[in-house]
C-alpha cells in the first residue's frame, strides 16, 4: 500500500481500511441468493416475518459504532458501517442463518477524545451503558438469549 504525504494517523486508518477491505473480499455469493440481499435485517423485516422466523435458539447480532471524524479519507460512519457488513457476512456463514437475527446498528458511541472535531457525535459512558442495557433488556424480553456485540 502507498501512502505519500500521510501522518502516522493516516497510515494507521488506511492500514485499518485495507484490512476491513481483505474481510470483505469473501465472495458476495456468501451473504445473497440471487438477486435478495440477506433477509434477516430487522430493519427490514415485517411483524409476520419476525414472528416467523425468532425463536428462543435465535441470535441477535447487535453493532455498536461511531459517528466522528476520520479525516479527509474516510467516512463520518466508518466505525459501524464496516462492522454491519461484517455482521451480515458472519450471519450468512453462521450454521444457524436461520435463528440469527441483525438489528439495526447503533452508530453512536463515547467519542469524547475526538470532540474538537468537527460533526463528531458522541454519548457520555453512563448514558452508553444505560442505553446497552435497555437494548439487552428489550432483546431478552422478545425470547432471544444469545446476543453477538460487534
Amino acid at each position: 500500500m502507498m501512502v505519500a504525504n500521510c501522518g502516522i494517523q493516516s497510515q494507521i486508518y488506511l492500514k485499518k481500511w485495507a484490512l476491513v477491505t481483505n474481510i470483505m473480499k469473501i465472495s458476495d455469493k456468501t451473504y445473497f441468493n440471487g438477486n435478495h440481499k440477506y433477509d434477516r435485517l430487522l430493519e427490514e423485516m415485517n411483524a409476520q416475518q419476525v414472528r416467523k422466523n425468532i425463536n428462543r435458539k435465535s441470535i441477535a447480532i447487535l453493532v455498536f459504532g461511531a459517528c466522528e471524524n476520520h479525516g479527509d479519507h474516510m467516512p463520518f460512519g466508518s466505525d459501524f458501517i464496516f462492522p454491519m457488513e461484517l455482521a451480515k457476512r458472519i450471519a450468512a456463514k453462521s450454521k444457524k442463518k436461520k435463528n440469527t437475527i441483525i438489528l439495526p446498528a447503533i452508530p453512536y458511541g463515547v467519542s469524547l477524545h475526538h470532540n474538537e472535531f468537527q460533526m463528531t457525535m458522541s454519548l457520555e459512558p453512563h448514558t452508553l451503558q444505560m442505553v446497552i442495557e435497555d437494548l439487552f433488556s428489550s432483546i431478552i424480553k422478545n425470547g432471544i438469549r444469545r446476543i453477538l456485540v460487534i
